[in-house]
């Protein structure tokens, strides 16, 4: 795919995530967090990792599942710095799982966006009853300040859904040790890909204290050409003491690039991701449909491909970066960093507000 047709795909992909970022008290603390299961990825050489980059560049924090060894979690992350322009942070897990089939958890940030704390562990499982125990990680907004704890799962799928429904159980026991691990009262957010629709009664135990964001849709790219198969993979989150929501969703990544179900899941992945958009101040309006689509999707767009705000005669005293949104003033600590391609221009930070860009989280 060219670049230039990847461009315009790109707009609609960031239009499929994001309100309009002038709602007010929004844009300075948003963090956009998301779940993805990208199959097999470091197996073979098929997979897309500009396209994975690509994607994972309209979200802030998100949890991987399926990454196979640490060269291809190195891989992504390298991609994901050149196509942003900006420093991500990474950290994953030891290789998981009972048999000959193994793989890690992984996590990446946008490190003006949020910090990882140091904080992170793979759950105990004392009863075997995870085939790949959740990995936990606590992670801070550069936005708001808010601290946050991610437990990511992938689910056994196995012979019967009995097998998947165990899992489903012990989650409850998870939340509990978690909340009791980290007393401060941050909010535990658990997601992943769980192999089990929101539905099945195998939640009840979890669902009393957590609720899932996806209830509709389907997030596994069919076999059959222009169909999606099942919603497996959701995003849960506490009844009591919730981070601030704004819109939560799936991304129907292949509708976005543009590419058949087939060459979804031999190039990208065989799953679609899901994502939840905090703001860092209490929920405007109630949660986005859960297709992935949001009521400013159309003043994202706008936003999006807005003139070069660049003053006459001038190279821009501020520089924005056209995929991230954000923008950097020449005192930011990654105003040399942003990408030739990804570039913007503006007149001023002003200038850069008013076209929907939000200011960097680490300029001073």
């Amino acid at each position: 795919m060219d670049r230039g047709r990847w461009q315009g795909l790109k707009a609609v992909l960031i239009g499929l995530v994001l309100l309009a970022s002038a709602l007010p008290g929004v844009a300075s603390a948003e963090l956009r967090i998301a779940s993805w299961n990208i199959q097999n990825m470091g197996w073979g050489e098929h997979k897309r990792f500009d396209l994975l980059a690509e994607v994972m560049d309209a979200f802030d924090l998100v949890a991987v599942q399926e990454v196979m060894n640490a060269e291809a979690a190195y891989r992504l992350h390298g991609k994901l710095e050149a196509t942003s322009g900006e420093r991500w942070g990474l950290v994953y897990s030891d290789r998981q799982g009972r048999t000959r089939y193994q793989e890690k958890y992984a996590y990446y940030w946008r490190e003006s966006a949020a910090r990882f704390t140091g904080e992170a562990f793979t759950a105990l499982d004392p009863q075997d009853v995870f085939v790949r125990p959740p990995m936990v990680a606590r992670f801070v907004s550069e936005r708001s300040g808010e601290r946050l704890v991610l437990a990511t799962l992938h689910a056994i799928y196995g012979n019967t859904v009995a097998e998947r429904q165990g899992e489903a159980r012990a989650l409850r026991a998870l939340h509990d040790f978690v909340i009791e691990r980290f007393a401060e009262g941050d909010p535990l957010v658990i997601l992943g890909d769980f192999n089990l629709p929101p539905r099945n009664p195998a939640w009840a135990e979890l669902t009393a204290v957590m609720e899932p964001l996806i209830t509709e849709g389907a997030t596994t790219v069919s076999t059959i050409e222009g169909r999606m198969a099942n919603l497996y993979d959701n995003i849960f989150v506490p009844r009591s003491n919730p981070p601030p929501l704004a819109s939560a969703g799936i991304v129907m990544v292949h509708e976005a690039l543009g590419i058949t179900n087939a060459m979804m899941r031999a190039q990208v992945s065989d799953h679609v991701p899901v994502y939840a958009r905090l703001t860092g101040a209490p929920a405007i309006g109630p949660i986005a449909r859960a297709d992935g689509v949001d009521p400013g999707r159309q003043a994202d767009n706008d936003a999006e491909h807005a003139p070069d705000h660049r003053a006459p005669g001038s190279g821009g005293a501020v520089r924005g970066n056209r995929n991230s949104r954000v923008f950097h003033r020449p005192d930011c600590p990654s105003y040399s960093r942003v990408g030739e391609a990804n570039r913007v221009h503006f007149e001023s930070a002003a200038a850069a507000l008013s076209a929907g860009y939000r200011l960097a989280g680490n300029c001073p």
